[in-house]
């Protein structure tokens, strides 16, 4: 299944690392623009500490301030989830110039008198190295490190609690069997509090996937009540193993992580999150998880039916020219105990534009090496800026391995409105991602998606690039310099109010001016203090012209858009069959808004047609509450509603029970004459009228229950 992203309007909103919207690929830009300075100022560093100019005593200052304060390690670089891909830090150091420094910190401060090893920098130096080693799945190295900060600490310190805390849980990964029996001689009083609980977890975790729930529930709640503080994600453990105590028939996920060459991916983790908990996320500790063995294989025991989202977390390393194609809309039902591998597919290789390659001439020309199996491709453009970028789709359905398109195609291509935050909570746009790829100063990059006969992804462009074999091709290019206009550098100056004036006024001058055109239309669409529909209200004349003379898709679902907004349902059409005459291309979220369309139109078999259409191809069921009441509307049959919305349950981490909500809304309705009529009149306007009109009608409905009902609608 797949579904298109919807950014014909899309507003980002980017603050601190979240402005990485190019999501895999940012990997290689900031890393190569960087690198030089990086480089020149990690090896400086130890320039200095090897000149001889500094003392004993501030050439340990250095280490201590500049390497050991400074050295971050994560246990994992990349959190891939469907749809999205996040990375832990963008400022984790991975100079292996600064690995012996903290060695010889470890190796010799035990010996130097004047700088005893119970500082608070000896603890961490000792802690940094031994998971930089874990990372790395370096057993032995690590539990050489903590071994020798063991040694260099008495018993009663919390460093050296610490140290023999990570040691066990070392053991755990590398053996076990043997690291479970000395878990279960470890007593709650001969750790702190926050090392019991660490180990706590993992005695669990090694119990669950031998099969000895019992044992597993016994000691985790006995254990548990010695804590002083809640533990989230032991809690949630603990809530698993109890529904099985009751009778719950939990179940087993079990498979391998492996590469498209059987490759396994060793000591990476493996969450699933259910849409039934409200906002959680995969970097939240209390989803069921596994780590991956040596050979890739994980478990996740205990596990309740229903519907999950699988998540990965990865080193750079393990990802480094690979991908993990899944779409937002993808969840895993799990009813049984379950056996299923995730395979990471190799990148697609790119031929051209790459590797900052000028593109020149009326033709923009891009070409890939064909997928095997691979029925048609998706080509993507993004664009990064200081501070952040975004990604758009050119074009949904190539059936060869190359795509041209023409030089006004390629400069109108639009992006949506980036906001950047401001400190102060109002937040600013990033003008470049309004002027696009017009723009000759953003970096410019590309990717195509890989999908087969039944639209499913195989494998795409889009990931890290990070070893010479993979980073000979990075696809950034550039276009022929374009000369920026009077009114582009208003608008990069952040002057909006002064380039909607000088767009304006270049307009009049030169009515054929296309750019000017766009430049307003985008710019008025970026005004968040307007609906929707006030926003193309007020471009639809640039809009239409827009449309009109590049035929480009974008500007037709605009168009489409405001007819749908406005309820003009054969407008809308016509839109649309600009857009796509074939509806090759069309996937769950397409065929959904036809559903409504059509539902609007009074064609209600035809709608209820689409309405299938969509729910085969969606599997986040967005529309099954709208198909609900067309056959509410056509029957007055809560119970068929509700069956609806049984068999087709909306799937997203923010989702709602919509029978249980049906059911609120059926009580008040017969308990109150008032509210049924509310209620009746509701579902006539929702099945008939525009979006706009619609919204006007909710906005002023003194019913709470009713109003954010009917709110969620659309």
């Amino acid at each position: 299944m797949r579904v298109k992203m919807k950014i014909k309007h899309l507003i980002a909103v980017l603050t601190g690392f979240v402005g990485l919207v190019a999501l895999f690929i940012f990997v290689v830009s900031p890393n190569m623009s960087n690198s030089n300075a990086q480089q020149s100022e990690k090896t400086d560093l130890p320039a200095q500490l090897e000149d001889g100019n500094l003392s004993d005593e501030e050439r340990w200052k250095r280490i201590e301030k500049d390497i050991i304060s400074l050295f971050q390690i994560k246990p994992y670089d990349v959190y891939k989830s469907p749809g999205s891909t996040e990375l832990t830090s963008s400022s984790e150091n991975r100079n292996e110039e600064w690995i012996p420094y903290i060695r010889e910190y470890i190796e010799q401060i035990p010996g130097d008198k004047k700088r005893p090893p119970q500082n608070g920098y000896y603890k961490e130096a000792v802690e940094k190295l031994a998971k930089y080693y874990e990372k790395k799945q370096n057993w032995e190295e690590a539990t050489n490190i903590l071994n020798q900060g063991m040694d260099a600490l008495p018993e009663d310190t919390d460093g050296y609690q610490t140290f023999k805390v990570q040691k066990l849980l070392v053991e755990s990964y590398q053996h076990p069997a043997s690291a479970l029996e000395k878990l279960n001689k470890v007593g709650p009083y001969e750790v702190k509090g926050y090392h019991y609980a660490e180990l706590l977890k993992r005695q669990t975790k090694l119990l669950m996937d031998a099969g000895q729930l019992d044992e597993a529930y016994e000691k985790l709640t006995k254990g548990m009540e010695y804590l002083e503080r809640n533990h989230a994600v032991l809690k949630s453990i603990q809530d698993r193993l109890e529904a099985w105590k009751n009778g719950e028939n939990l179940v087993t996920y079990q498979g391998k992580l492996q590469t498209e060459e059987g490759e396994p991916l060793s000591h990476a983790k493996v969450f699933l999150v259910n849409p039934d908990r409200k906002g959680n996320s995969f970097m939240e500790k209390q989803s069921p998880s596994a780590i991956t063995d040596e050979q890739g294989h994980f478990k996740i025991e205990a596990l309740p039916k229903g519907d999950y989202q699988l998540m990965l977390g990865m080193t750079l390393d393990q990802v480094d020219g690979y991908t993990w194609p899944v779409e937002s809309d993808e969840w895993l039902n799990v009813q049984s105990d379950m056996k299923r591998n995730i395979t990471l597919p190799s990148l697609i290789k790119i031929n051209s534009p790459i590797n900052d390659q000028t593109v020149k001439g009326d033709k923009v020309e891009f070409s890939w090496e064909p997928v095997e199996q691979a029925a048609y491709y998706q080509l993507h453009f993004g664009i990064q800026f200081e501070g952040g970028g975004i990604t758009s789709t050119a074009s949904e359905h190539i059936e060869s391995n190359a795509f041209e398109m023409s030089k006004q195609a390629f400069l109108f291509q639009s992006f949506g409105t980036v906001w950047t935050s401001t400190g102060d909570g109002e937040g600013k746009i990033a003008p470049e991602s309004l002027l696009g790829l017009s723009n000759p100063n953003v970096g410019m990059y590309w990717y195509v998606d890989a999908y087969n006969e039944q639209g499913e992804i195989l494998t795409s462009s889009n990931g890290f690039r990070l070893s010479k074999e993979h980073a000979a091709q990075i696809p950034y290019f550039h276009y022929e310099k374009q000369t920026l206009k009077e009114a582009d550098n208003l608008l990069l100056d952040g002057k909006m109010d002064e380039a909607l004036a000088a767009y304006k006024q270049k307009l009049n001058q030169d009515p054929e001016d296309l750019h000017s055109q766009r430049m307003l239309y985008e710019i008025i669409s970026s005004n968040r203090d307007m609906s929707r529909y006030e926003q193309l209200q007020k471009a639809l004349p640039y809009l239409k012209e827009l449309a009109e003379r590049t035929d480009l898709k974008n500007y037709w679902h605009q168009l489409a858009t405001h007819a749908y907004l406005e309820g003009d349902w054969e407008r809308y059409r016509k839109y649309v069959e600009k857009q796509d005459e074939s509806r090759h291309a069309w996937d769950g979220y397409d065929w959904g808004k036809y559903a409504i369309v059509s539902m609007k139109m009074g064609n209600d078999d035809e709608s209820e047609n689409y309405f299938l259409n969509s729910l085969e191809e969606d599997g986040s069921n967005r529309f099954s509450l709208s198909y609900a009441m067309l056959e509410l509307h056509r029957t007055g049959n809560f119970e068929k509603a509700k069956q609806i919305v049984e068999k087709y349950p909306e799937r997203s981490l923010r989702s709602v029970n919509w029978v249980q909500r049906l059911e609120e809304i059926r009580s008040q309705v017969e308990q109150s004459a008032e509210t049924k009529k509310l209620f009746q009149e509701g579902l006539d306007r929702y099945t008939s009228d525009g979006h706009h009109s619609f919204k006007q009608w909710v906005d002023q409905l003194d019913n709470e229950p009713l109003s954010k009902f009917f709110d969620t609608l659309e």
